[in-house]
């Protein structure tokens, strides 16, 4: 359990450009998407949040299918860590 353990214990940075973070269901910042998340998850309890950083060369260079393609690379990060962690629990 070596990635749910980093996070658990706060380590944030998870790989170059990647950060994860723990919260509480319940916190006041997600009122608005409570309802969405009890109908998903009833009994959840705690949100895993992955940020994967973009490149902002890409993201300035005004080239849509290169920016495309750059956030399709971080979709496959966070995809690959979310995958990771799901295997473990």
């Amino acid at each position: 359990m070596e990635l749910l353990e980093k996070i658990l214990q706060g380590e944030r940075k998870l790989g170059p450009g990647m950060i994860a973070g723990v919260c509480a269901a319940d916190h006041p910042l997600l009122e608005g998407y409570r309802e969405k998340m009890r109908s998903m998850l009833p009994e959840g309890r705690f949100l895993v949040v992955f940020a994967v950083a973009h490149s902002r060369g890409t993201l300035h260079s005004g080239n849509n299918p290169v920016q495309q393609y750059d956030t399709l690379y971080a979709y496959r990060h966070a995809g690959d860590l979310s995958h990771r962690l799901s295997r473990e629990i």
